[in-house]
């Protein structure tokens, strides 16, 4: 765990930048920006997911980035699920709308969160 812990930081600057990048790109295509929360959020999602069985104890920032974003991704998944529930799927899908905001700010978070761990293992 101390091995993945000291390498996440890198992971998800590597991540943040290749989001940057793509939402450039994808703006000259057809996608806009969007590419940017997929190509950053999913592995940040997935180091969040791994970091959260480990037994050191838990900064703010990752309490914080998980009361934030764990909403918008299980509202994505049942937004993909209930597609005809209409009531459902409105509610949900404001949250993935004010989502649009503050994400990209909570993933720079996220990744100070990871330098400031593996700055703490070295």
């Amino acid at each position: 765990m101390k091995t993945f812990l000291k390498n996440d930081f890198y992971f998800q600057l590597f991540f943040l930048i290749a989001g940057v990048f793509s939402a450039i790109i994808g703006c000259f295509f057809d996608f806009g920006i969007m590419l940017f929360y997929f190509v950053v959020g999913i592995p940040q999602l997935i180091s969040f997911s791994i970091r959260a069985f480990n037994k050191d104890r838990k900064s703010i920032i990752y309490i914080t980035y998980g009361i934030f974003i764990l909403p918008v991704w299980m509202s994505l998944l049942i937004i993909f699920g209930l597609q005809n529930e209409y009531g459902i799927t409105n509610f949900l899908g404001t949250i993935l709308i004010i989502s649009l905001i503050y994400s990209p700010v909570i993933a720079m978070f996220y990744v100070y969160d990871a330098y400031e761990t593996s700055k703490k293992i070295v």
